[in-house]
C-alpha cells in the first residue's frame, strides 16, 4: 500500500497473538517501534518503555508507533491517534484507530471475559481473531470484524451486533438525537493484504476461509 515495512493500515492497527500463557492479572506492554513524535503519559516515548495500566499514548503528524503485549500480542498506532491501556482487559481509543489478530488470550484477559476496544460511540468485545475499528469522528466509529467472533454495541448500550466471520462483516456506529444507531458499511481503511503482510511479521497466518477463534472459547 506504499507505506514501506511497517506503514500498512490507516490509523491504528492492533495485532494479538498470544503465546500459551495464563493470564498475569493486568495488561503490561512494551514499546517496540516508534517513528516520529510519540509521548508516553506526555513524555517523549522511547523503544522499550512500559506500557502499564492507566498509560496514554499518542502520535503526531507522520508517527507511527507499536506497543507489544505478551510476547507476539503488538498494538500500533498510526499517526493522529490517542489511546489509553484500561486496568483490566482493553484498550479506550479516544482518536484513530485500531486493529488486532487475537489467537490466544491467556496472557490478555481472565477465562470468560472479552478483550474491549471502548471508542466515544461504541464498545467492542473481542473473543478473536482479526479486527479493526477507526474513529471517524466523535459521532462516527466504523468497526469491522475481519477474521473471528465478536460483539459490537453502542455506548449507551441498544442493540447488539455479533459477528462471526470468515472475511470481513462491517457496521458503522452514530451518535444522532434519537440515541446511537447501527448500519452495516463495506470493508474500508484497511485490506487482506495488508492485514496479512503485518500477521506474518509476527510469524502469524490468517485462513480466510473460515472464522478464526481464541484459545478461550466462545460462551
Amino acid at each position: 500500500m506504499g507505506m514501506g515495512r511497517r506503514k500498512w493500515w490507516g490509523p491504528v492497527l492492533l495485532l494479538l497473538a498470544v503465546m500459551p500463557a495464563a493470564w498475569s492479572g493486568e495488561m503490561r506492554g512494551v514499546i517496540s517501534y516508534l517513528e516520529g513524535e510519540v509521548t508516553l503519559d506526555g513524555r517523549p516515548a522511547e523503544i522499550g518503555a512500559a506500557v502499564a495500566p492507566g498509560s496514554l499514548l499518542a502520535t503526531g503528524a507522520g508517527s507511527y508507533c507499536e506497543v507489544s503485549f505478551a510476547d507476539r500480542n503488538l498494538l500500533r498506532l498510526e499517526p493522529g491517534t490517542r489511546l489509553s491501556v484500561d486496568p483490566q482487559a482493553g484498550v479506550t481509543l479516544r482518536q484513530g484507530a485500531l486493529a488486532l489478530v487475537l489467537y490466544r488470550l491467556r496472557a490478555m484477559v481472565p477465562r470468560g471475559r472479552r478483550f474491549t476496544v471502548r471508542t466515544p460511540v461504541a464498545v467492542a468485545g473481542v473473543r478473536g481473531t482479526v479486527f479493526y475499528v477507526k474513529v471517524e469522528s466523535p459521532e462516527s466509529t466504523y468497526l469491522c470484524g475481519c477474521n473471528g467472533s465478536l460483539h459490537f454495541q453502542g455506548i449507551e448500550g441498544g442493540r447488539a451486533r455479533k459477528v462471526r466471520a470468515a472475511h470481513h462483516q462491517a457496521f458503522r456506529f452514530r451518535r444522532t438525537p434519537a440515541g446511537i444507531t447501527s448500519e452495516e458499511a463495506g470493508m474500508l481503511y484497511h485490506d487482506d493484504q495488508a492485514v496479512d503482510g503485518l500477521a506474518a511479521g509476527i510469524g502469524v497466518r490468517i485462513d480466510w476461509s473460515r472464522p478464526g477463534r481464541a484459545d478461550y472459547p466462545e460462551r
